[in-house]
């Protein structure tokens, strides 16, 4: 999904993000509330991988945070 095709989404339109699940979606949300923009959520989670729970998504997406 693009985020272009979002309508009255602020994040950046050169971007791609596939966060289709809800545990992808669960996983944005909760980044967001530790403080961390929704782009930089989005693409913390994509990095983590599909399948996988919300706190293991959340787990993967800290990491990928912390090396940036």
């Amino acid at each position: 999904m693009k985020n272009n095709d979002l309508v009255g989404n602020s994040v950046s339109e050169s971007i791609d993000f596939a966060v289709p699940t809800s545990s992808g979606n669960d996983a944005v949300e909760a980044l967001m509330v530790l403080g961390y923009s929704q782009g930089e959520a989005m693409r913390a989670v994509a990095s983590a991988g599909e399948g996988l729970s919300t706190e293991e998504a959340i787990k993967k997406a800290l990491l990928f945070l912390a090396k940036q």
